[in-house]
Formats: C-alpha cells, sequence, structure tokens
C-alpha cells in the first residue's frame, strides 16, 4: 500500500519558507518589557537553598583547589548566570572534602 501526501506546506506558507536566509535581525519592538521577567517575593518568604555549604569547614582547602584549577586553565572566571557552582561536602572521614559542582543550564 502506497500512502500519497498531497499537503504542501510550503506552497501553502511561502513566507514562512524564503528562498535566501535573512541576514538582519528584526526590528526592535516597543516597549521593551515584553521580555522583562519578574519573581514576585511573597512577603516574609525565607531563601531556602538546596544545598549545604561546608565553605566555612574547608575554606583553606576550597581555595587552594581554586587557585590550582585557575592556574591549570581548567577553571576559568565568569559573570554568566549559567556557571558551574562549586561546593564541598565532608568525605566520610569527615576531615577531607569532596568537591562538587551543581551544573544548571
Amino acid at each position: 500500500m502506497h500512502v500519497e501526501d498531497k499537503w504542501d506546506p510550503i506552497k501553502e506558507f511561502p513566507h514562512l519558507f524564503p528562498v535566501k536566509k535573512p541576514l538582519l535581525l528584526p526590528l526592535l519592538r516597543y516597549p521593551l518589557n515584553h521580555m522583562q521577567h519578574h519573581i514576585k517575593v511573597m512577603p516574609r518568604s525565607t531563601w531556602q537553598p538546596k544545598k549545604t555549604w561546608e565553605l566555612h569547614k574547608f575554606k583553606h582547602h576550597v581555595t587552594e583547589k581554586v587557585n590550582q584549577e585557575l592556574k591549570t586553565g581548567r577553571l576559568v572566571p565568569s559573570q554568566s548566570i549559567n556557571g558551574v557552582f562549586l561546593f564541598t561536602k565532608p568525605k566520610a572521614n569527615k576531615v577531607e572534602p569532596r568537591f562538587l559542582m551543581l551544573r544548571e543550564p
């Protein structure tokens, strides 16, 4: 059995399928507040972090690790909101730090 599809979206909507790729950006749409997202914080709300930080306990270890990784080039300072968060948790012996990374897009 052979099924034929007679509907052609390119012929029906030619304005959506240009022959040449556009090289210019579309004009800005005013007012520019259509892409501004605000988080409305409820009164008397508190911040509940996902992770517990052990920086006070392992501050020296974290400083050494960051400096070492900066020298090797594996760690790069960034102002991006998509940066990787480095934090520590104690290992089973409760003395040595375990370095962990939180990567969220």
